[in-house]
């Protein structure tokens, strides 16, 4: 079953959230944009992630009614630690902290399934430009911006959404 609703979140102090709603959805909602993004700040302190769980609330409850698991997909940029950032004196956690609440903030939401992506291939792909080309870019937004990206590229590649590439194409 293609889900419901797909939520993309850039882990980190100040953590990107993506969100896409299907055509279901929209129909229920018309007001709603299909995609969305922004950024939730101080998400290394407990208010910032209190504001971040409201934030995925509200947007996994656009998918009732729930008729069962995985209607709502919940997404993470991974967090991975680069050997070839050893010279850093000072690596921050936030990130796979940040994973670590949604990961159980998503414990007793059985309609929520889990994935995750590493940074490279959704970054390589939908670059600054292809996002301008759908019309989906928010300046200032950089980690929205990024979580936007993993959404594009699940969407494109995981559930065949080609008109999304169509729209890529010269003379489109």
């Amino acid at each position: 079953m293609n889900p419901r609703v797909i939520i993309w979140l850039d882990p980190g102090q100040t953590t990107g959230v993506a969100r896409w709603i299907s055509p279901e959805v929209k129909a229920s909602h018309p007001a709603l944009p299909e995609f969305a993004c922004h950024q939730v700040s101080d998400c290394d302190e407990d208010l910032g992630l209190a504001t971040l769980f409201g934030e995925l609330t509200k947007a996994s409850s656009l998918a009732v009614p729930y008729v069962g698991s995985g209607i709502v997909v919940l997404g993470y940029e991974r967090f991975e630690f680069r050997r070839d950032e050893r010279y850093r004196d000072k690596i921050d956690y936030t990130a796979p902290e940040v994973i670590g609440a949604i990961r159980a903030w998503r414990l007793s939401r059985t309609y929520v399934t889990l994935d995750s992506l590493g940074a490279a291939g959704a970054k390589a792909f939908w670059t600054d430009e292809k996002i301008k080309q759908l019309g989906l870019w928010v300046p200032g937004l950089r980690h929205g911006m990024d979580a936007l990206r993993h959404l594009l590229y699940k969407l494109a590649f995981k559930y065949h959404r080609e008109d999304l590439l169509r729209l890529l194409k010269p003379g489109s």
